[in-house]
């Protein structure tokens, strides 16, 4: 709380955004639309015009694992998690 000299309190809201650890993208030139993605995390990716579509870029630690599984089971290697802290891309 905030005291104002006229004896009114005001109550000061504060916002904390949480960023991204990983970011997940994906090359849709490569994809071929197996769906493979979408089995395993459905939040997350949908199949569309015989296209995968990513529908949550950002994930947290607790999604990696499942978004690691997720882009291993891609058949042609079209997705790709990165580091958002590092830069670097994360080995699956």
């Amino acid at each position: 709380m905030i005291y104002c000299p006229k004896g009114l309190y005001y109550l000061r809201t504060v916002l904390i955004v949480k960023m991204a650890k990983y970011k997940i993208t994906l090359n849709n030139g490569e994809c071929i639309g197996a769906a493979s993605c979408q089995g395993v995390a459905p939040e997350n990716y949908k199949v569309v015009d015989g296209k995968a579509k990513i529908t949550k870029t950002g994930i947290g630690e607790d999604e990696l694992a499942k978004n690691l599984q997720a882009a291993r089971s891609c058949p042609v290697r079209a997705l790709k998690i990165t580091d958002t802290e590092t830069g670097k891309e994360v080995p699956f």
